[in-house]
């Protein structure tokens, strides 16, 4: 056993954030600190998080693309999409939709191919 650096309790080496000094609940409580989230936001997409919260509410609280209201993931939160080109926040998104837009490669052909593999015309 370990004791967690963060919260002073003893831990399996399994319940260790990756191999750390503290375990994982300690990471999801650090991680939902409003500070660490601003600051991501400001750095990563150059919002804050009042315009991360105006975006959420003008989507209804939901998913840009599919329209879920769960974010998915390890977070809470929807991951903000942004063109990775001109870095212009696109709207926010479940975790499922930016991991496909990601794989697709942002890029609207493949979309589009697959849109018509899927309906059978390709």
């Amino acid at each position: 056993m370990t004791t967690c650096s963060k919260c002073g309790d003893p831990k399996e080496p399994w319940e260790l954030y990756r191999g750390r000094n503290y375990c994982n609940e300690c990471h999801k409580k650090s991680r939902r600190v409003k500070g660490f989230r601003t600051d991501n936001l400001r750095r990563l997409y150059n919002i804050s998080l009042g315009e991360y919260d105006v975006l959420l509410r003008k989507q209804g609280g939901r998913c840009k693309i599919c329209g879920t209201s769960q974010p998915g993931g390890n977070g809470d939160h929807f991951a903000v999409d942004h063109c990775h080109r001109t870095q212009k926040v696109r709207g926010l998104l479940c975790n499922s939709c930016n991991n496909g837009l990601g794989r697709f490669k942002d890029n609207p052909l493949f979309l589009e191919r697959a849109a018509l593999y899927l309906q059978g015309k390709l």
